[in-house]
């Protein structure tokens, strides 16, 4: 059964719409890095009138190869054919648009050339990281804000970007907000007439920085900016602030801390008096360093939800944490908080059990990260990073990994379970997955950002394999071309079927079989009883995003009542001869079926 944990009786979300979404109701909407797949991820998004823009970043596979961290993954082969030089690739950060008469996105703006420190011509931008609409003194009205990845090794620190009309992009500020070491500016939020901004790293480390503080500034476009904390909140664990999120007259900010684990902070609305911050988690909520970062943040529920991560995708061999899946805690106003997905553990109020049933990853070890989380039609969606496709060539595999491989094969882990997961839930507790495969896709190894919007939940991947990939032959490994390589962005929404993609699939009329087409001669596969039932309705599209074709059982009357991939048994549970035909060849049967007091005569 596709839903998992919760308690019995537990409302919907408020303003919780009918299923929420699955997995054929998504559609792409761009592929191929929007068509130039050196952009490998689609890093922010953000809705801006009527219009949607999102920034990407390039070459992310290739730069790691050129510019490591002090231990590099090893990996034989290398994912992608790298050049000898940064010179030889295309760096100019991008922002994408789609304009609100059309489903096609176009190039809003492209990074110009700056004279690097070397004299010579280099791209300003590498990427946009983080994106938000923000009204400061001097805007007449609100203003489009985005931050940078930098070229500050080559160029100068990261830049922050204002746009009035969607169509012209200025830097303001200074590089850095006065660091000229920062590497990129990371997540943004507006309280109480500031906004607040995270530089979140320095030189080729884009997570952690010797001066790990927020900057905040009434007025973005023209200063000033001065620091809201001191460096780390005062603790040297804390090496980078990672994510913001308003929440109960509040910001929180969630750390980087692989000492002891992530720690959240809050402090209240307080003018333009110094902030006052208050300490509402600690120690990775209690798991120790291996909830490393406070990755993502969303308010839910009347709750703030927290998904954590290990950097590097689960494995940060720099400071020697993981692998390990990521967990989902919950806080409360009151500063108490749940776990919802992840490991038991004793704490000074007694024992957590993860509410959800769930361990760490949603029960997959390869989720290195909570990545991302978004609030659409009264359901929280959380999106993760998922590492499986790598292991096929992991060229020193930790003993964990080691084990996976031995166990199953990586050749084989990767072809069922590659591609990150997505996955919902209307009161926070009960959880459902959209997808697990990343739309299809094994080289989607993340959702790295969501967005609701009007026309549908936004959901755009991070996808480096690009424009080739590793094929093993027989004599080894070779890149080949990928056609699945590149960054991409899926669209998904319910109420309108459009010809050619999943949703309209998935609303074609269900299939009548007679007892000659009965489940054994049609292929084995899943069979549901009381498809139509109060619980049936809801778990149908589930079963039908996870196993693809189902049978069901109904009455012949009940028949018009379904759709999408469905191969129909009419029948009726009582009749021996009809449940012989529905369960023939069937290796899985949910059973929902049944007669309620008073509904026969006989």
């Amino acid at each position: 059964m596709s839903a998992v944990g919760g308690v019995a009786g537990r409302r919907a979300g408020p303003g919780a719409e009918g299923r929420g979404l699955a997995e054929p109701d998504f559609a792409a909407q761009a592929i191929n890095g929007f068509g130039d797949p050196a952009n490998s991820y689609v890093h922010c998004m953000t809705e801006f009138r009527c219009s949607v823009y999102a920034g990407t970043s390039r070459h992310s596979m290739a730069l790691l190869k050129l510019f490591p961290p002090p231990e590099p993954p090893p990996m034989e082969p290398w994912p992608i054919p790298v050049p000898d030089s940064v010179e030889d690739l295309d760096m100019h950060g991008q922002i994408w648009r789609l304009r609100p008469d059309s489903d096609e996105w176009s190039r809003a703006f492209t990074s110009p050339d700056i004279v690097g420190r070397k004299g010579t011509e280099v791209p300003r931008d590498l990427g946009y990281r983080g994106m938000t609409v923000f009204q400061g003194k001097s805007d007449p009205e609100p203003a489009r804000y985005v931050g940078a990845i930098s070229t500050v090794l080559r160029g100068e620190a990261a830049r922050l970007l204002r746009s009035e009309d969607g169509e012209h992009f200025e830097a303001v500020g200074e590089p850095g907000l006065g660091n000229p070491n920062v590497s990129t500016l990371r997540a943004m939020a507006g309280l109480d007439g500031h906004l607040y901004v995270l530089p979140a790293g320095e030189g080729i480390t884009l997570n952690s920085s010797r001066a790990s503080v927020i900057m905040r500034s009434p007025d973005p476009a023209h200063g000033p900016w001065a620091p809201a904390c001191e460096p780390g909140f005062g603790e040297t664990g804390n090496t980078g602030v990672f994510e913001l999120a308003v929440f109960a007259g509040h910001l929180y900010a969630g750390t980087f801390n692989a000492e002891d684990g992530y720690q959240v902070w809050k402090t209240p609305a307080t003018g333009g008096a110094p902030c006052r911050w208050t300490k509402v988690l600690h120690g990775g909520a209690l798991r120790g360093p291996e909830n490393e970062i406070a990755m993502s943040m969303a308010v839910f529920y009347g709750a703030l939800f927290i998904g954590s991560a290990i950097q590097n995708g689960g494995y940060d061999r720099v400071n020697r944490v993981g692998p390990a899946a990521s967990e989902l805690v919950r806080v409360h106003p009151d500063d108490t908080w749940d776990l919802i997905v992840g490991e038991p553990r004793r704490t000074s109020d007694g024992v957590k059990e993860p509410l959800a049933g769930l361990g760490p990853g949603f029960d997959d070890p390869l989720a290195g990260y909570f990545w991302r989380m978004a609030v659409h039609d009264g359901w929280l969606y959380l999106s993760t990073f998922d590492w499986t496709v790598f292991l096929p060539f992991a060229g020193r595999p930790s003993a964990f990994a080691s084990h996976l491989i031995e166990r199953s094969g990586a050749d084989e882990l990767a072809r069922r379970e590659a591609g990150f997961e997505l996955w919902r839930t209307a009161d926070g507790v009960t959880w459902f997955p959209v997808t697990r495969t990343g739309f299809g896709n094994p080289y989607n190894y993340g959702a790295r950002s969501l967005l609701p919007t009007s026309r549908g939940l936004l959901v755009g991947t991070a996808n480096p394999f690009a424009p080739e990939a590793p094929a093993r032959f027989v004599t080894g490994w070779a890149h080949v071309p990928n056609p699945r390589g590149g960054a991409e962005m899926w669209v998904g929404r319910r109420d309108v079927a459009r010809p050619g993609t999943l949703a309209a699939r998935n609303r074609a009329p269900a299939r009548v079989a007679g007892r000659r087409s009965s489940p054994a001669r049609r292929g084995r596969g899943l069979l549901l009883t009381g498809a139509t039932g109060f619980v049936g309705v809801h778990l149908l599209p589930e079963l039908q995003s996870r196993f693809g074709s189902v049978w069901v059982l109904a009455q012949p009357e009940t028949v018009a009542e379904l759709s999408g991939a469905v191969d129909v048994v009419p029948g009726d549970l009582t009749d021996p001869g009809t449940l012989r035909d529905a369960v023939a060849g069937v290796t899985t049967v949910v059973h929902l079926g049944a007669a309620l007091p008073g509904a026969r005569d006989d």
